[in-house]
């Protein structure tokens, strides 16, 4: 498989892939400032799929079961948030299959438990990290011990390209998302893995934020 527009390898390359097993990459070409994305099916066959042609260096922002958009950056002035495009080759993930039909639940119950408020903890309120640190979202944070948890995460920098990870010490990977701008505070949300989550970043120091959101 090659991609048909090459790739610039002195820049991040975002990756993700849908319920079809089709893989979706972002990058910046090599010799100029244009971002395209890529999608390569199961076969290995790559075609340019770009939404729109981003200037500088573009991103992906998935949500598995909802669906995909690719991240551009210089099309929209510095004060103003960067234009995300859906990609509607992007087939999501089911959110699960259908089981035994159980007891009916309290009213309002659903899959997801949202708590009123975002918790927050001090010890995740703009933490320092270089490398990686455990985080025990039960003992931390006072909530409910949960294999996994809806969380916003947050990080800056003082310069880009900076990966901020949650995920669990096996696979750090779990929620990623990358500093874009000195200064400037990049936020996500997504799930995590629990009751004990590995925080961790790449390439840099960068400041990290953690709320609870729900479970």
């Amino acid at each position: 498989m090659t991609l048909p527009i090459p790739r610039y390898t002195g820049a991040n390359a975002f990756t993700a892939q849908d319920y079809a097993g089709n893989v979706f990459c972002a990058y910046q070409t090599e010799g100029d400032d244009l971002g395209y994305l890529i999608m390569i099916d199961p076969s290995g066959l790559a075609r340019d799929i770009t939404p729109h042609v981003a200037e500088g260096r573009p991103c992906l922002d998935c949500n598995p079961s909802v669906g995909l958009w690719f991240v551009g950056n210089k099309e929209t002035g510095k004060h103003e948030p960067p234009p995300r495009y859906p990609v509607p080759q992007y087939v999501p993930w089911p959110s699960g299959g259908q089981g035994i039909a159980g007891p009916p639940g309290a009213a309002g119950a659903g899959a997801v438990n949202m708590y009123d408020d975002p918790i927050s903890c001090a010890a995740w309120d703009g933490r320092d990290l270089h490398g990686g640190a455990l985080v025990d979202i039960p003992a931390e944070f006072g909530v409910e011990s949960a294999p996994c948890y809806l969380v916003r995460f947050c990080g800056q920098a003082t310069y880009p390209n900076v990966k901020i990870r949650a995920g669990s010490e096996r696979s750090p990977h779990f929620l990623t998302l990358t500093t874009q701008a000195p200064g400037i505070r990049k936020d996500t949300q997504g799930w995590i893995p629990g009751p004990v989550a590995y925080i961790s970043t790449v390439d840099g120091q960068a400041k990290v934020w953690l709320q609870i959101i729900g479970r």
